[in-house]
């Protein structure tokens, strides 16, 4: 996942951050930081990267359907 859509879905996932203010601060629309929202966790559930820089993700394989 790239930097700044991990950084998006974090703030928006994790620290309750608004869609908007998420968007202006990686300087891309808001449409962009929704949709990055809505695919993040399955993009992010298939992404060893992830795992590693996320101590709270698990640790063992999950199947996104």
């Amino acid at each position: 996942m790239p930097a700044a859509q991990r950084e998006a879905v974090t703030e928006v996932i994790l620290r309750d951050r608004a869609y908007l203010v998420v968007a202006d601060a990686v300087g891309v629309p808001v449409g962009t930081v929704k949709m990055w929202v809505h695919y993040g966790p399955s993009v992010a559930a298939q992404s060893d990267a992830w795992r590693l820089s996320s101590p709270n993700m698990p640790s063992h394989e999950v199947t996104v359907r």
